[in-house]
Order: structure tokens, then C-alpha cells, then sequence
């Protein structure tokens, strides 16, 4: 028995007040001898017990009614606490589920929870008259000897066969399978369903169908209700820090602390290519989280297989987390400035050199040259990954040429429009090039448009291909600065269906803002604004900055300066700037093959069940090995806990371990003893009432 409001007993106390009331009213008799009285006292002898009686009665009445009340307002329950463990498994079939994600590595008294739940799995089996069915939970779980079986050395040797993976609780499929199973299986008796996890894989599991009484779900918690802390690093950020000076970098990493204590003092360090780096200590409150930073100088042409690890708990497993520590690749830009003026504000190229300043560039490594149009044929464009066309008036067809050559063998070209440009020149020379023929001038606005509604002469960012790589970095470009800018003038372009380019943005008049087109190796983008003020305010908006940087890495095909991690089993991106024909190395030094569909497209590469670096190993040795990406757990599973949910945590409304023991409220019943006892006080003073009154007479 158990109460809601525990505390209120304390009204108990009232049950002696009764006694009290009565004790100091008490009226004790004189003491009178007095011969002729005698004979009253004797005959009324009879009658001075019963009143006694009836007296205690009332009292004792009174008392019950005082506690009964006490007793209600505490809202008892009754909790009938359903059988558990190997206890509750009698006969029929029993579906055993075994958790085997990686938390169940945990280890308890020198044995992990996996040896525990093998135990008790192995205890559970070679009872007679039983069918066992070993249901393992792993990603797509999957039934022991592939059907239900009586041999109780079959069943063990299997179970002793099971081993812990990387993966994630998969319980809710596994009881999907179990409880489709026992639903097919015998009517006529029990069926149970067994599942051996943490206290945290216990929580919410789901009941069985309604439909299906004779199944019953016996939860095992393998911990036998021990606390089982843990920490684990959960991300790692990274970012530049030119504020540290040239080539340094800032980690910001984020370490949990699933423990009713806090961490004093935890040992944190990083590791590139298995050498220690730098060290520190943290500490974290109990259930909470913690961050710590750390700054590292790296040579710009320096990769390495870099891991931030803390110190060791019984949970070795999700104390490290690797990532990449690849620092982005310069990127060599040479711009063509079509529109050069004294004044640095309305120079063309303004804007442009302010947002590639190294402080500026966020990671992206920037160096621009800048040249006017009477040096072009004399430059080597070999020595540029990306050349930036910013409103040029005149292109000679040998340039064009050399432009053609630069794309085709892997450069980039990023063209720009403007009022100098002139339309039949640059796309007779670099037609070959252009994703689509540049036609006429056009301003904002309709025919209504004047200067005094100037609100109806500009036009917005509306559409945004979220496909292209440039705007797959925007988490949600609607909601950034680009939507916002203001373009009162653009280039219209080829509005035939079979024109060819992607359109990367659109105007909300549906009119291409700026568009791609890959050429062999090279790609080329055309922007049909001006790359200044002088048509559009995008210059000045803070996601500018962004959109250039991401549109340079696009052209030049350079990695950000992170390779994105994946969680274990997560289909992973290898873009196809990186790519090529090569393989891909595991962690583990195996390598599988990768082969492109075809040319310029991302690969999906599903075979991330490994912890750690995955690097591209290209085929020619001439080339050397790359990182591709990273592999991490799933610290959504790293507590183990059943109870104090993180801040940020699901909490699922389905139903507990606890919830599966049956309760019964008490408090109702103790109210209708309540009003039963009141009567019963009510017809006591009747009673006596009448009897005193009977007395008189």
C-alpha cells in the first residue's frame, strides 16, 4: 500500500481527541451512603453498564470517524505489483527480446549488462512444456534459429553467440515482431513476451494489442534497479579563430553527465593522428550538461583523424567522438573588375574584397587578384581555381577561348552582371560557357511603377533549390537576409524549357536570379544582378557573405572546413567533387569500392556501422587519401537512467514498467466508511437520547 499525499496522516493525531474531551469532562459520582438508595442502585446496576457501553461505542465511533477522514485525504492506493523477472513466465510460449545496443556494453560488478542479460535469458530457457523464441533487437531484429524451438542447448548456444553492436535500442520493432509472433501462436495459453534491457530501454515500452489478452510483457530490467551513470561527449563544433592569430581554430565541444552527482575535474583532451594535442578539465553538474572549448593551431595544408576523448567511466564506448580536422583549402580567385572606379565605394569590386578578408571569410581561405580587361590575355589562368567576370564590358573571343579550356580541365567561372555588359559580345565568346543566353536589361516592377512606389519596384528572393549544393549550407534560406534583399534591376535570360542550366535562386517573379551549369570538370555560375549597389542591397546583407563563400567553394569544389559526421548506420553523402573512381577506407582498414552512376552526382554510402575516420583511397596512387567523413553513436541512447529525463529529451506517453503493476485508489472507500460511521454516531445519540428521556419520565 502506498499513498498519494503521505504527509496527511499526520491528521491521524485527531483520533485522540475523542478521548481527551472525555477524559477531562469526565463527571466523577459523590460518594453518599445513603440506606434507601440502596435498593435504586441495585436494580439500576443493569442499566449503568449498558450506557457505560454505549458510551465507549461513541466514543470509539468518533475516533474511527476522525481517522477515516485523516485516511482519505492521504489517497491511499492499493498497488498489486503484477509478477516479475523468471517468476512471472509460466508455460506457453515466451518470446525472449534482447537488447543489444551499444549502452548495454555498460559495465557492472566486471560484467556488462549484455553478460547479465545472457544469464538471465540462459536461466530463462528449458522449461518443460515451453516453446522459446530469441528475438534479438538489433537494427532490424530478427528471430534466433529463424523459428520457435524447445531445445534448451540450441537456445543457449545462441544466446552466448549474441554480441553487443554500435547501434541504438531498437526495442519498439523487436516487439512489434514478438507480439505478431505471439498473436499467431496457440490461443488456448499464456504467451510471454520477455524484454532484457536497461531501465531506460524499459521505459514506455508498448503494451500488447487488446485485442490479444493472452499475451503478457514481463520488462527485465537487467540492472536489478542499480544506478548506472554515464557520460558521454555528444558534439564537436569547429570554427575559425582568427582572433588567436593565422591558422588557429576554435573546438567547442559538449559533454553530458547522466549521473545523480556532478563531475568534478574530468579530464578532456584532443587527439589528431593519435597524438595528444592539448588537455583540459571540465566539470559538469549532475544531470546536466557541460562546454569546453579549446583553440589549436593548424598548418594550413595539415589533415588528420582528429577525436576529442574524456576520462574513463564504465561506459568506455561514447567517451570519444571522431571527426575530420580538415582545414579548408585555399581557394585562388582571380577577378576580372569591369566596372574599376577612384571611389573604393563604387568600384565594382568593392564589396567583393570586403567579404573575403580572411577575418571575414569564416574558415574559407580567400586570396584575390585583381585585374583590369587590358591584362587578360596575357595571365595564366592555371594558377586560379575560380575566375570572377564582375560586369565586364568586352570578352574577346581568344579569352573566351582560354576560359573554355580553364572550365573544362576543373576551373570555376563566376560571372556577374551590370550595365556595362554587352549581351551580343559575351554571349557570342562565351556562349559555350553560359548556362543560359543572356537577353535584355529588365527593371523591377510593372508599368504602374513610378518613384513614388518604389516598394513596386524591386523585386525579391523567393525561390531557393535546396538540391544545389550553394544552398544545401542554409538551414532555411526563406528566413535569412538573401529573401530580404532588394533587386531593382536584372538580366533576363533564355526563357525556353530546353535552355539547360539549374536555377539555383529565383526572383519572385519567377525570373532566375542566379543559375549554374557544370562543363567536364569545371562549373560555371551566372548571377544576373550586379555584384555591387548599383542594381541590388543583397551586398550589404549579412548572408552575403555566406552565399559567396559557399558559391567560391561550389566553383573550386573545395570541402567545408569539417566533413560532415553521421551516426552509426545513417546513410552517409560522399560528394562527387571528392569522389572520382576510388574507394572508401573503414575504420577498420577494409575498403569498398565506389562507383559513380554517373558523373557529378553524390554517392549514398550506407555501409557506416563502424565507429570513426572514413577516408577516399583513389585508385591512383598518384593521388593521395582524402577524408570523406565520420562516423559517431547515437548519444541519444547514452543514458541509462530510466528516470530524471534530460532537458531536451522525448518523453514518450506511452506506457512504463511501473504502470504495467495494477493500483487500486482506497480513499473512496475509506469516504463511504466515513459517511457510514456518521450514521452510525447520529443513531448512537438517538439511542440515547430516547433512553435518557425515558429515564426522566
Amino acid at each position: 500500500m502506498t499513498f498519494l499525499s503521505p504527509w496527511l496522516l499526520a491528521g491521524l493525531v485527531g483520533v485522540l481527541i475523542p478521548p481527551i474531551i472525555h477524559l477531562l469532562l469526565r463527571r466523577k459520582p459523590k460518594r453518599v451512603i445513603f440506606p434507601t438508595l440502596h435498593f435504586i442502585l441495585t436494580s439500576h446496576k443493569k442499566t449503568s453498564r449498558r450506557f457505560r457501553l454505549r458510551q465507549i461505542l461513541l466514543m470509539l465511533t468518533r475516533c474511527l470517524l476522525l481517522g477515516l477522514l485523516a485516511f482519505a485525504i492521504a489517497r491511499p492506493l492499493m498497488v498489486s505489483e503484477d509478477q516479475s523477472g523468471v517468476d512471472a513466465v509460466d508455460g506457453g510460449t515466451v518470446f525472449i527480446v534482447l537488447d543489444t545496443s551499444y549502452p548495454m556494453q555498460y559495465r557492472l560488478d566486471d560484467d556488462s549488462l549484455l553478460m547479465r542479460a545472457k544469464m538471465m535469458a540462459s536461466n530463462l530457457v528449458g522449461r518443460a512444456n515451453t516453446q522459446y523464441g530469441l528475438i534479438i533487437a538489433e537494427p532490424k531484429p530478427k528471430l534466433a534459429l529463424s523459428k520457435l524451438s524447445a531445445d534448451a542447448g540450441k537456445l543457449r548456444d545462441s544466446i552466448d553467440e549474441i554480441k553487443a553492436g554500435l547501434h541504438g535500442r531498437n526495442l519498439s520493432a523487436a516487439l512489434s515482431l514478438a507480439y505478431s509472433m505471439a498473436a499467431e501462436s496457440s490461443q488456448e495459453q499464456q504467451n510471454s513476451v520477455v524484454v532484457l534491457s536497461t531501465p531506460a530501454g524499459l521505459r514506455d515500452l508498448a503494451r500488447p494489442p487488446a485485442v490479444n489478452a493472452q499475451i503478457k510483457l514481463v520488462p527485465i530490467d537487467v540492472s536489478e534497479g542499480r544506478e548506472l551513470p554515464n557520460r558521454a561527449v555528444l558534439d564537436v563544433s569547429m570554427r575559425a579563430a582568427p582572433e588567436m592569430g593565422a591558422g588557429h581554430w576554435e573546438l567547442a565541444t559538449r559533454i553530458v553527465n547522466h549521473s545523480e552527482e556532478a563531475t568534478k575535474k574530468l579530464p578532456i583532451w584532443l587527439e589528431i593522428d593519435g597524438r595528444n594535442v592539448v588537455n583540459g578539465l571540465v566539470d559538469i553538474p549532475a544531470n546536466g550538461e557541460a562546454r569546453k572549448i579549446f583553440y589549436v593551431a593548424l598548418d594550413q595544408q595539415q589533415t588528420g583523424q582528429a577525436e576529442i576523448r574524456i576520462g574513463d567511466d564504465a561506459l568506455n564506448i561514447d567517451n570519444r567522438y571522431p571527426f575530420w580536422m580538415v582545414p579548408a583549402e585555399p581557394i585562388r580567385v582571380l577577378a576580372v573588375n569591369g566596372g574599376p572606379n577612384a571611389n573604393p565605394y563604387k568600384d565594382e569590386l568593392y564589396y567583393v574584397q570586403k567579404a573575403i578578408e580572411p577575418a571575414l571569410a569564416a574558415g574559407a581561405r580567400i586570396s584575390m587578384k585583381s585585374l583590369g580587361l587590358d591584362r587578360l590575355e596575357k595571365i595564366d589562368l592555371a594558377l586560379y581555381d575560380v575566375v570572377l567576370l564582375a560586369n565586364v564590358e568586352k570578352v574577346t573571343a581568344s579569352f573566351g577561348r582560354k576560359l573554355a579550356v580553364h572550365v573544362k580541365q576543373g576551373g570555376g567561372l563566376f560571372i556577374s552582371c551590370g550595365e556595362r555588359i554587352n549581351t551580343t559580345e559575351i554571349n557570342q565568346n562565351l556562349g559555350p560557357l553560359l548556362p543560359r543566353t543572356i537577353r535584355s536589361k529588365k527593371v523591377a516592377g510593372d508599368a504602374a511603377s513610378s518613384r513614388e512606389g518604389r516598394d513596386r519596384r524591386v523585386a525579391h528572393l523567393k525561390l531557393f533549390n535546396r538540391k544545389h549544393p550553394i544552398i544545401d549550407n542554409f538551414t532555411s534560406p526563406e528566413t535569412t537576409s538573401l529573401a530580404l534583399a532588394k533587386i531593382e534591376t536584372f538580366m533576363l535570360l533564355d526563357p525556353s524549357p530546353n535552355a539547360g542550366g539549374d536555377v539555383i535562386m529565383s526572383l519572385d517573379n519567377g525570373a532566375p536570379f542566379l543559375i549554374g551549369r557544370s562543363i567536364d570538370k569545371g562549373r560555371v555560375v551566372l548571377m544576373t544582378t550586379t555584384i555591387d549597389r548599383d542594381w541590388n542591397d543583397l551586398v550589404i546583407r549579412p548572408h552575403f557573405l555566406p552565399l559567396l563563400v559557399h558559391t567560391l567553394r561550389y566553383l573550386a569544389k573545395t570541402r567545408t572546413t569539417q566533413s560532415k559526421p553521421y551516426k552509426v548506420g545513417q546513410l552517409a553523402t560522399v560528394p562527387a567533387m571528392v569522389t572520382g573512381s576510388g574507394r572508401i577506407k573503414l575504420p577498420n582498414g577494409e575498403r569498398v569500392d565506389l562507383r559513380p552512376s554517373q558523373e557529378d552526382v553524390d554517392i549514398r554510402f550506407s555501409d557506416t556501422q563502424q565507429v570513426g575516420h572514413y577516408s577516399l583511397d583513389p585508385m591512383d596512387k598518384a593521388n593521395k587519401v582524402a577524408p570523406a567523413f565520420s562516423v559517431h553513436l547515437d548519444t541519444l541512447y547514452a543514458k541509462l537512467n530510466g528516470q530524471n529525463s534530460m532537458v531536451g529529451e522525448g518523453n514518450d506517453s506511452g506506457p512504463t514498467p511501473a504502470s504495467l503493476s495494477s493500483t487500486r485508489e482506497l480513499w473512496h472507500y475509506a469516504l463511504l466508511l466515513l459517511f457510514a460511521m456518521l450514521g452510525s454516531e447520529a443513531w448512537l445519540l438517538y439511542r440515547l437520547r430516547v433512553k435518557g428521556r425515558a429515564g426522566t419520565a
